[in-house]
């Protein structure tokens, strides 16, 4: 296609999504989906799939994102931002493969866009496909070094694969003065403790404790491995009593089982059941409140 049909098609999409936001606003999504439905014809492929999706599912008509599902299996959508929506379609019914596929055409149509390049990553993952994941891994944490998320999967990835000295690497040019950088910053202590580097290890992980469970857990890892186990359980006691993270919890109780302190294992165990008994709570709070919302908006839609 030349790069004046491609303007030409763009243009028209332009026209077709601008007349569907002003349906939208006086008719609602759902009519406004079924105009986007009359543009895209058979034509599956079209940059415009991304939007009807999206207003399908925003106007709660899942039966029809079921029944065009099968048009969209070996179909390449010309749209980056449209391929990524259709991929994570497949995502939410776990057909990891079409998922990648579309990804990888969002891909291939946005080559600098890192969050494609780490959704791309992540389902090749999950199709044990590990060192083509890695690669992607690598591409995403290439095009955006300074994103925390998609560098931690780089990170895991590369002690997956073994490469401690370069994951070590990756972890420790974030910088240490800031607290937001602490979780992946643990990672470097971990990666110094698979290389029996454990004075390393300490150094890097003491220098984070305060601010991030991972490197306190990593921490009482590595004092294990030296026989240090009371300072672990010591170590565990205080984060758990100062932040009732369930991690340190569960480390915890092996770590006191290993000391004989079987009455401790019972208090953590409890104050666990506890914490883990508010949070149910709260998520079902959160949740009977959003799906207040969504029926009050599609009344609203109505």
């Amino acid at each position: 296609m030349s790069t004046i049909e491609s303007y030409g098609r763009d243009a028209r999409d332009f026209i077709t999504l601008e007349e569907s936001r002003k349906i939208q606003s006086i008719d609602g999504p759902r009519a406004s989906a079924e105009y986007i439905r009359s543009r895209i014809g058979r034509n599956w492929s079209s940059g415009l799939v991304g939007a009807y999706l999206a207003l399908l599912e925003n106007s709660g008509q899942q039966r029809e994102i079921e029944d065009i599902l099968p048009h969209l299996r070996g179909v390449c959508v010309r749209s980056p931002s449209a391929a990524h929506a259709v991929a994570s379609i497949f995502d939410d019914r776990e057909e990891y493969a079409e998922a990648a596929r579309h990804e990888k055409e969002a891909l291939r149509l946005d080559p600098n866009n890192p969050e494609y390049a780490w959704y791309v990553a992540s389902y090749l993952d999950t199709l044990e496909a590990h060192d083509e994941a890695h690669r992607y891994y690598a591409l995403a944490y290439s095009l955006d070094p300074g994103d925390v998320d998609r560098t931690e999967s780089y990170i895991v990835s590369l002690l997956e694969h073994s490469d401690f000295s370069r994951a070590a690497q990756v972890a420790l040019e974030f910088p240490s003065s800031d607290s937001k950088y602490a979780e992946v910053r643990s990672f470097a202590g971990v990666a110094f403790a698979l290389q029996g580097e454990f004075s390393k290890a300490e150094d890097v992980l003491k220098s984070i404790s305060g601010t991030s469970g991972r490197a306190v857990r990593a921490l009482a890892q590595v004092m294990m491995a030296q026989g240090k186990v009371d300072d672990a359980a010591d170590l565990l006691i205080s984060r758990w009593q100062s932040h009732s993270e369930s991690a340190t919890a569960l480390l915890c109780v092996e770590v006191l089982r290993q000391t004989g302190s079987l009455d401790a294992v019972e208090d953590v165990m409890a104050g666990l059941a506890e914490h883990l008994e508010r949070e149910e709570r709260r998520f079902a709070q959160f949740a009977a409140r959003t799906v207040a919302g969504q029926q009050s908006s599609r009344s609203g839609d109505a």
